[in-house]
């Protein structure tokens, strides 16, 4: 895997995703980090923008409708301003504008699995099982993203050491199971799959700001809802680059 050199556009792509970043930004640790609490990075910069080739479409999401109390306090931006930013992202990297019912959410992984998703999108039977089992999840928020991003070494490709990997993603995710439970039993869990299996819902909104006010996820159990639709190579930091 070798990259592009860079152009004006590529550079107006790692532009409008950096901004993205910094409105999305939550100065909160998790356990999931795996890492002391002053490891949380504070600075997020795009290095490099792979455009998905992908099939255009996604599941018919209908109208977006979200309780207003849903919407988190953040610390980079409020939510209209942030979906303002997705939406200059996709303008800046020629991809369609987000429909009602769509959200442009961030999903960390390593370098090998991001490009495998690029190739055959995301694979359900694969993942590790996350709160509510396996499922897609992905974040409002970079630094939850940046919780599952695994730093690499210097390689072949060129890319500067400890930089990691995110996918954007536009998910059809209009109807929302609920989930504020801390560590939810397998009966809610039942409960929760089976409101997404049966049609009632498009996916399991996990509120953990509700709960102690780090990150909220989204486990999206049907692929077909997730489109990804760029692969960022980023770095980060604890001070400004």
């Amino acid at each position: 895997f070798f990259f592009r050199s860079f152009s004006p556009s590529v550079a107006a792509m790692e532009a409008q995703i950096t901004r993205l970043m910094i409105h999305t930004r939550r100065a909160r640790w998790t356990s999931d980090r795996g890492e002391p609490r002053d490891s949380v990075p504070l600075w997020f910069q795009a290095l490099y923008v792979e455009p998905v080739a992908r099939e255009p479409g996604l599941p018919n999401a209908g109208k977006l409708a979200r309780k207003a109390e849903a919407d988190p306090p953040r610390d980079g931006a409020g939510p209209a301003e942030t979906r303002r930013a997705a939406s200059a992202v996709l303008k800046a990297c020629g991809r369609p504008p987000l429909q009602p019912g769509e959200e442009l959410l961030w999903h960390g992984t390593a370098l090998e699995a991001a490009l495998s998703i690029e190739r055959g999108g995301f694979d359900v039977a694969r993942s590790e099982p996350g709160l509510v089992g396996q499922a897609v999840y992905l974040s409002e928020h970079i630094t939850k993203a940046d919780e599952y991003a695994t730093a690499r070494a210097r390689s072949a490709t060129g890319l500067p050491e400890g930089c990691k990997c995110v996918l954007l993603v536009r998910a059809a995710v209009d109807r929302l199971a609920y989930c504020a439970s801390k560590d939810p039993d397998p009966e809610e869990v039942e409960q929760l799959r089976g409101m997404c299996e049966g049609g009632a819902a498009d996916g399991i909104l996990l509120d953990r700001i509700k709960i102690n006010g780090t990150f909220r996820e989204w486990a999206v159990l049907d692929p077909r809802r997730c489109a990804p639709e760029l692969l960022v190579v980023y770095r980060s930091s604890r001070v400004r680059f």
